[in-house]
């Protein structure tokens, strides 16, 4: 959540938002990170989350008209990349552009969901590859009668992979933008 809203702050973003489809044991710490780092630059920052989303009918339904009502331009991040080519999708469907209006972020870094998507996605590398090697440590250890860890191990993400949906400044004149 840090990195996405470094990146947006960076841009010149002031407007934020976080958008979720589904609950996912990450959703609580990825808001976290984005509202300590976002919030206070922010002149509005909101947080949306609907759990109960199963198509993509219901996400527009639910997020096209939230949307509409939020300032632009407007940074968002969002839980993952999978919500974040269905929010590109709402925003391009009720006319707003991306990510000239609407930047997006991201997270995962799914390559085949980020670089496919008709506006690729800029994404936060979780280093899924860094995951597997503690992952497998740790069982060796538990395997060799090692203690299991006191706490969850945290791994921290690599990098924020830059692509089009957030690769702009923001401006308030849509044709400067």
């Amino acid at each position: 959540g840090r990195l996405a809203a470094e990146h947006l702050i960076e841009r010149g973003f002031r407007h934020f938002a976080f958008f979720s489809f589904f609950p996912h044991y990450a959703l609580d710490g990825r808001i976290a990170g984005f509202r300590e780092t976002a919030e206070p630059r922010s002149q509005t920052f909101e947080v949306f989350c609907n759990e109960g989303c199963r198509s993509f009918a219901e996400h527009f339904t639910w997020a096209a008209p939230i949307l509409m009502d939020l300032p632009k331009p407007l940074g968002v991040m969002c839980f993952n990349d999978i919500v974040a080519v269905t929010f590109i999708s709402v925003c391009e469907n009720i006319g707003l552009k991306v990510p000239e209006q609407v930047a997006v972020v991201g997270c995962d870094n799914e390559l085949s969901t980020c670089d496919l998507a008709p506006v690729p996605v800029s994404s936060v590398d979780v280093d899924f590859d860094r995951y597997g090697f503690e992952a497998a440590q740790l069982l060796a250890r538990l395997m060799d009668g090692g203690p299991a860890p006191a706490e969850p191990v945290r791994i921290p993400p690599k990098e924020l992979v830059v692509r089009q949906s957030s690769n702009i400044l923001a401006v308030d004149h849509l044709g400067v933008a």
